[in-house]
């Protein structure tokens, strides 16, 4: 749970000021972690908050799972849940998030690694299980 619910400079807000915003965000995050993963989302929807190697990795598994499922003639449905988040700050400028996300084949866990940058929120890891 994040315990700082105050801004970290006056007039400056951030996604993780506090706990409610902090879900939000990682809800969103891993949903269309998902939705990109199942083929509903360009592999490029996350690029503004994905450091470029992160950015890169995630495309590279988005084709191979695309690949198999083509080849394996596997459809997935676009209904996705998402619950179970937990949210962890590591210090000031780092935070780690979990949680866990649904579709119509089964249930995974997205891990993300936070960190502050000169240009806002960057997510430095990014994990489907």
């Amino acid at each position: 749970m994040l315990n700082n619910t105050q801004p970290s400079s006056p007039g400056t807000h951030t996604p993780f000021d506090n706990d409610e915003k902090a879900r939000t965000v990682v809800e969103a995050v891993a949903r269309q972690a998902l939705e990109i993963l199942n083929g509903y989302r360009p592999p490029t929807s996350l690029s503004k908050i994905l450091i470029p190697q992160e950015q890169e990795s995630f495309a590279k598994r988005v084709s191979c799972v695309k690949t198999y499922r083509k080849n394996a003639g596997i459809r997935v449905s676009p209904r996705i849940s998402v619950g179970g988040v937990h949210i962890c700050r590591v210090n000031d400028d780092v935070i780690e998030a979990n949680s866990v996300v649904r579709d119509s084949l089964r249930a995974r866990f997205v891990c993300m690694r936070w960190e502050k940058k000169r240009s806002g929120w960057k997510i430095t890891a990014l994990e489907l299980g």
